[in-house]
């Protein structure tokens, strides 16, 4: 399995306010390209870090529901300070999987705790053998 993520990108912004994630998935109007997929990244990433939007789906490329991604431990408001990826099988479960993030306005710093959290989950699925 390869260590690809995406982030469930959406055909256009349109469909972000009319449909969910899921509704978009289940019409194939969500292209899962990727062995790791984390829906609606993008979308806690511009709004700002809002807790509302810090978790999201993680799917595989046949649309499989692998479990959920969060943002824990950061301050919104501080985005000079860091944070925690998440990776659970229920949306408020503990976490199974866990990678901090340094600085959560980096993208360096963000992509590359971003990078191995994927490569941490893609190692999980291999050893569920799903």
């Amino acid at each position: 399995m390869g260590r690809f993520f995406s982030f469930g990108r959406l055909r256009s912004s349109d469909e972000l306010s009319e449909k969910t994630s899921t509704e978009l998935i289940e019409n194939n109007d969500m292209h899962l390209q990727y062995e790791i997929n984390l829906i609606d990244y993008e979308r806690w990433v511009a709004t700002g870090y809002k807790r509302a939007f810090s978790w999201g789906l993680v799917l595989n490329k046949n649309a499989l529901e692998l479990g959920f991604w969060r943002v824990a431990r950061y301050n919104p408001n501080m985005d000079t300070e860091g944070g925690c990826f998440e990776f659970s099988l229920e949306k408020t479960g503990t976490a199974i999987i866990s990678q901090k993030i340094t600085f959560l306005d980096s993208g360096v710093s963000r992509g590359r705790a971003l990078s191995d959290f994927v490569a941490e989950i893609s190692t999980w699925v291999e050893g569920q053998k799903l």
